[in-house]
């Protein structure tokens, strides 16, 4: 290696740990914008992930630099120097811009620039106020950048006099080549999947926040966003995805959302938090809601050779409340598990990157952990997949759960030593992954709630080799054995659990799988089973045949509880009166909206809607006439305008107010 080389790894490397130590200091500083106070082992963790970021974004710029290195005829330190000079300067702005955005406004410093980038009259009016009560900072930047190109000057004209400019010839072009592939190795991560085309398990993948982000803190997971590495790798990312265009503007979205579910804002600034008040007198504590992979309605009523495939399941809902005919909240898990978590329309633009958009991942709604955060509670989150251990994982946590996935559970399955077969190529097997679940739920210490997402029963299904059944369907026998799993978690948490009496417990599917499909229905219809000792005494058990939607299951749940809650989601209790029903499911690229008599399947990308008769009789929904069209023209601004509503305040973190310290 020669002096050429050698000077570029100098410079490169001096810089780059300047910056490592500054994006640390960075996120140190950024973790006192929150209230909790996490110990300090997970806050070097999240430094330690937030590193890893750091890395990729310098894997980037140290490449990039090869390559300006290799298209000149002369290396000239100078140069090199304001090169990095340059970067630093552009990653302090971001990590100051980061900061002051999410403390001011609650927002993304990328997804808000990108924004203003389409709108250049807005980015004055937005700083406006700002500038005006923090005089000092503006000054302090001013005075602070002055002095910091000063200094990059001097340097530059330091390392010229010391470092002479040499020539690149082959050899140390060849040189580059080999910098530019190793810095090009720190962008990428080998992560574990299961598909089609992938013989080892893994493929390589750039490197994302949300296969770190995924601690049960939302202060950690914010910091261990890099955002000047956020801005291109998420954030432009998604600016060049599909996106629907927006019609309305936000104060038309609002109205006519809050026209649609029949409420009037209570607060201007979060226009879908209302106060949800019950008076009933449940003594229910404890919610555990269960999200069962692929189960639909017509694969729980199904019997096979004479017998039931799911007999628990069936014996739940007749001792308890049972909903046959609910809407799921979206046709893949990600919109599932988000519409019953917050009670809201996942963006329904499915992204070709991940599961959940980053305003998403990283947003602020109403789940059960923020509104029973005045209440000594622990916030469970159980899931068991190998492909989900992430995005699920830094969700949840984000949404104040205790998030515990694949690793976390195998861990108590080794405590527990648990007999035989535990997993498969999907994840932790049912079985096993609820038993592990509930243990963990009988080492608590306060009340509780839970949110569990199974796994075994996702297509393609198989059922453990040691199951016995004499189903030999073998998606049949799969829920057949997904059946006797929930079962021996709910007898087990009966014997074991003494606030077994004061929980109420939800099962539920995430979206539909229909084995014999009739029609649109069977293919959107997921049941949901009410289920605790208290609803038995008070006689609130039986069918109820009416169509609802998963995102009435928490308002019922919080009606249950009884008391005044916050709520921000678009559903309704299932135990009060409603003038007319109305349910929204996305599916891909477009979305189907109920109300009342009526369905329009719209898709947003291509402007287009369809307007159709519901029947709950029939399977297949008929064609409105051309004589509906005031009604199609009606429902499409009302299915637009919830699901602008619901993106618009998503991304501003607009849905509830933060809990920021200062």
């Amino acid at each position: 290696m020669r002096l050429l080389e050698r000077q570029i790894l100098l410079i490169g490397g001096v810089f780059s740990l300047a910056n490592l130590l500054g994006f640390a200091a960075y996120r140190l500083v950024f973790l006192r914008l929150f209230e909790s106070s996490p110990p300090g082992l997970e806050i070097l963790q999240a430094c330690l992930a937030g590193a890893r970021m750091d890395l990729a974004l310098l894997g980037y710029e140290f490449s990039l630099f090869c390559l300006l290195v290799q298209a000149a005829r002369l290396g000239r330190p100078r140069i090199w120097v304001w090169y990095w000079w340059t970067a630093g300067f552009l990653h302090f702005i971001a990590c100051t811009a980061a900061y002051w955005f999410l403390r001011e406004r609650h927002e993304h410093f990328g997804e808000i620039l990108l924004r203003y980038l389409t709108r250049l009259d807005e980015p004055f009016l937005a700083v406006h106020d700002f500038l005006a009560f923090h005089p000092w900072l503006v000054l302090l930047l001013l005075g602070g950048s002055l002095a910091y190109w000063w200094a990059g000057a001097w340097t530059g004209a330091r390392l010229a006099a010391v470092l002479p400019s040499l020539p690149i010839r082959w050899r140390e072009r060849a040189w580059l080549l080999v910098f530019t592939t190793g810095a090009l190795l720190l962008t990428v991560d080998p992560v574990p999947r299961k598909w089609n085309g992938s013989a080892f398990g893994w493929v390589v993948r750039g490197v994302y926040a949300a296969e770190y982000a995924a601690f049960d803190d939302f202060g950690l997971n914010q910091a261990v966003i890099n955002p000047f590495y956020d801005l291109f790798r998420v954030q432009v990312v998604a600016a060049l995805d599909p996106a629907p265009p927006e019609r309305l503007t936000q104060d038309e979205a609002v109205q006519a959302c809050l026209a649609a579910l029949d409420r009037s804002p209570a607060n201007r600034s979060y226009p879908l938090l209302t106060e949800l008040t019950s008076t009933n007198d449940t003594h229910i504590r404890n919610i555990v809601v269960v999200q069962i992979e692929s189960l639909s309605t017509e694969i729980m009523e199904s019997s096979s050779g004479g017998e039931p495939v799911m007999p628990f399941l069936r014996e739940y809902a007749s001792r308890g409340l049972y909903f046959p005919n609910v809407v799921q909240a979206a046709s893949q898990t990600a919109g599932s598990v988000f519409g019953v978590a917050t009670g809201l329309p996942k963006e329904n633009v499915e992204e070709r990157v991940r599961r959940f958009a980053d305003w998403e991942l990283n947003g602020y709604y109403a789940t059960l952990p923020r509104i029973l955060s005045g209440r000594q509670y622990q916030h469970f989150a159980f899931h068991g997949g190998r492909t989900r251990l992430t995005d699920f994982a830094a969700f949840m946590g984000n949404q104040g759960f205790q998030s515990l996935g694949f690793r976390e559970l195998s861990e108590e399955l080794e405590q527990l030593k648990y007999p035989g077969e535990q997993e498969d190529s999907q994840g932790l097997l049912d079985g096993p992954f609820l038993q592990a679940s509930a243990r963990i739920i009988l080492k608590r210490r306060k009340d509780y709630t839970a949110h569990i997402l199974t796994t075994t029963s996702h297509p393609p299904c198989r059922a453990p080799a040691f199951f016995q059944s004499k189903q030999t369907d073998e998606t049949l026998r799969t829920f057949q054995y997904v059946d006797s799993a929930v079962r021996d978690f709910m007898e087990r948490l009966r014997k074991e659990d003494p606030g077994f009496q004061e929980t109420l417990f939800v099962i539920t599917g995430d979206h539909a799988q229909a084995v014999k499909v009739r029609g649109l229905l069977d293919t959107l219809r997921v049941p949901l089973i009410l289920l605790s000792p208290r609803l038995s005494d008070l006689k609130l058990v039986g069918t109820r045949n009416q169509w609802v939607s998963q995102f009435d299951i928490l308002p019922t749940a919080l009606d249950l509880i009884g008391g005044k809650h916050a709520y921000a989601g678009i559903g309704r209790s299932l135990l009060r009166p409603r003038p007319q029903w109305i349910a929204l499911t996305t599916r891909s690229d477009e979305s189907l909206y109920f109300r009342g008599p009526h369905l329009l399947i719209h898709r947003p990308l291509e402007g287009h809607s369809r307007l159709y008769l519901f029947r709950p009789d029939e399977p297949n929904p008929a064609q409105a006439g051309p004589d509906c069209a005031r009604i199609q023209e009606a429902l499409t601004l009302e299915s637009v305008a919830i699901q602008d509503t619901v993106r618009r305040l998503g991304r501003s973190r607009k849905i509830i107010p933060m809990a920021v310290a200062r």
